[in-house]
């Protein structure tokens, strides 16, 4: 009599073939990561083949401005939302705005597309972090940045260009809303960050940040701002350009 734990010939081949089942399975969940990893990576691989790379030329500019009746107008911005937004504001308000040149448009720094791909869809948003007025600095924190002179909807602009070429450029068309209506022209200077923001081929969306400063010199004659594209920045201080999720 055999004892009750002993293996015959078939209870060894069910389990072998069981065991082999097994492994069976275990390899193909190997290779499906293997293959969904080798896929990622090419994806990943083809979208940084096409992924551009826009920043402004570093240096300073000077424009030529005046001081336009404008009341509740912004250039480029629907009225009747910024009549929403200032509402208080009389329609002989001064606003500072660009001086055009004949049969042209003004053109605010030059953003260059670095990159090995085309940037769709371009535009930069101004965020202010300092500001003097006389000889006072304030910060500019989140509540400030809320106000509308300050907030985002306000002071984010298309380029020129909103398509931008592999090697292509293109420039901004006006002054950020913090300078176009400083209707009693106190600032003095103003420093923050550009937010470059632009789709790739794939619409991902792309941002990169670049240093910036304005100074203001209204009591020439013609007035005159002054603007300085600086560095482009991340929280590290490394030039980079960050896909956003």
């Amino acid at each position: 009599m055999q004892p009750p734990f002993a293996l015959t010939l078939d209870h060894a081949a069910d389990i072998a073939q069981v065991v082999t089942a097994i492994i069976a399975f275990v390899g193909v969940i190997v290779t499906l990561r293997i293959a969904i990893s080798t896929i990622r990576e090419m994806r990943h691989d083809r979208v940084l083949r096409h992924r551009p790379y826009l920043a402004f030329n570093q240096g300073g500019y000077r424009y030529t401005v005046a001081f336009v009746e404008a009341g509740k107008r912004i250039p480029g911005v629907n009225p009747r939302y910024v009549e929403k937004l200032f509402p208080l504001l009389p329609d002989t308000a001064l606003s500072v705005h660009l001086v055009d040149p004949p049969n042209s448009v003004v053109e605010v720094g030059h953003l260059t597309n670095y990159g090995v791909g085309p940037a769709l869809h371009t535009e930069v948003t101004w965020v202010p972090h300092e500001i003097r007025i006389g000889d006072e600095k304030f910060k500019i924190d989140n509540a400030k940045l809320s106000e509308p002179c300050y907030c985002r909807e306000l002071n984010t602009m298309p380029s020129y260009v909103a398509h931008i070429s592999p090697g292509g450029n293109t420039f901004l068309t006006r002054l950020p809303t913090f300078i176009d209506k400083d209707t009693e022209r106190k600032i003095k200077e103003v420093h923050g960050h550009l937010h470059i923001s632009c789709l790739d081929i794939f619409h991902n969306r792309l941002t990169s940040c670049q240093e910036f400063s304005i100074f203001t010199y209204y009591r020439e004659t013609p007035p005159k701002v002054h603007i300085t594209f600086g560095n482009l920045i991340t929280d590290k201080g490394i030039t980079t350009q960050k896909l956003l999720q």
